[in-house]
């Protein structure tokens, strides 16, 4: 493989690389904003269960119908305060005429109080608080939930019910709590009409100053759909991604058992080759060995011949010294008896000196 070649597959590597790092930030980062979102879906759902716990426990009238007499003093004071009034224990629901009125009765009256203009009744019934209400008809229907506004959105409902002049939010709530049908209304201040609606629907988007009067629990349950709805298109998001990483995440897989192969092939050379200088190594050091052995032999052979040259050659001297007198021819042209000893150790010591040479 040449240069270039390599060059190219580093850069083709390095993108992969870029790639699968990209892709797993992103779903970090995917995977954090849905536990948040998470976090607020589940504290919505919360708030909503603890409103319903609340409106169960508020509901004090709801033992009751429009014609039942004997109404008790927590259903009278729900009344009192859902005309509008905000004064307390004004109501008496033990006196004569309290208990002589049905359920529509209290509410009727308790209408005219939040609604009269003279002192006794304004007073009686705000105290010293300037909001008055501008209901122009009763709210029979005491055993609905509240109604909250919205800003800069509507409700429509799934078809119309009725419609009007209104002067005030407050108004336009009246008119839809008076009818039981009613399930929310759109009120525009610019224009001081009230639409009211019957059906369940998707609170809109509205113009700035329009105003959407749905029942408190559609808030509750508004809240806790536009966070299923991010839930649900961060989920989405996260399994583009992954189906989008999945190639790189594959290509990075075949990257790495490539890469194992090499290495294993490049192991096993290694391992020859480290085989290979072992034997090399050992086969040096074997002939060093027999080098300083064979240096040691010819050092000790060495010794040994000077040894046995510096005695022969004093044999020598002492045989020539002796020889004069031990050399002469008996009769019949023999030598002495002495002679032959000292021919025989000379021959005896050389002998001696070329084994140990040999060896």
């Amino acid at each position: 493989m040449d240069e270039n070649q390599i060059l190219k597959n580093e850069k083709k590597n390095n993108n992969n690389d870029d790639g699968t790092k990209s892709v797993v930030l992103s779903l970090e980062t995917l995977s954090k904003e849905y536990d948040t979102v998470l976090i607020k879906y589940n504290q919505a759902q919360k708030d909503y269960i603890d409103y319903l716990k609340s409106q169960s426990s508020n509901n004090s009238c709801s033992k009751y119908n429009s014609d039942t007499k004997g109404i008790d003093q927590a259903c009278y004071d729900e009344i009192w305060k859902k005309s509008g009034c905000t004064t307390t224990g004004v109501t008496n629901a033990n006196s004569d005429y309290s208990k002589a009125q049905t359920l529509n009765g209290l509410i009727y009256d308790s209408f005219l109080w939040a609604t009269m203009t003279d002192s006794q009744h304004r007073d009686g019934c705000y105290g010293t608080t300037t909001n008055f209400s501008t209901a122009t008809a009763p709210n029979y229907n005491i055993n609905t939930e509240n109604l909250i506004d919205i800003k800069g959105a509507t409700f429509w409902g799934t078809s119309k019910l009725s419609e009007g002049p209104s002067t005030s939010i407050e108004q336009c709530k009246a008119m839809c709590s008076s009818d039981s049908s009613c399930t929310g209304a759109t009120y525009n201040p610019d224009k001081a009409y009230c639409w009211t609606r019957t059906g369940d629907s998707q609170v809109g988007v509205g113009m700035p100053n329009d105003y959407a009067i749905i029942p408190e629990n559609l808030k509750y349950l508004k809240v806790i759909q536009g966070l299923s709805q991010k839930l649900t298109n961060i989920n989405d998001k996260i399994l583009k991604t992954m189906n989008k990483g999945e190639p790189l995440y594959s290509q990075q897989d075949i990257k790495r058992k490539q890469q194992t192969i090499v290495l294993n092939q490049n192991y096993k050379k290694l391992t020859e080759e480290r085989e290979k200088v072992e034997k090399t190594i050992k086969k040096y050091q074997n002939l060093n060995k027999a080098q300083n052995e064979g240096e040691i032999v010819i050092t000790k052979n060495y010794s040994v011949f000077i040894s046995l040259i510096i005695i022969f050659l004093i044999i020598v001297c002492l045989f020539i010294k002796v020889l004069p007198n031990t050399a002469t021819v008996q009769q019949g042209g023999s030598l002495k008896n002495n002679t032959y000893i000292l021919i025989f150790i000379i021959v005896l010591i050389t002998v001696i000196i070329w084994n140990k040479i040999l060896k």
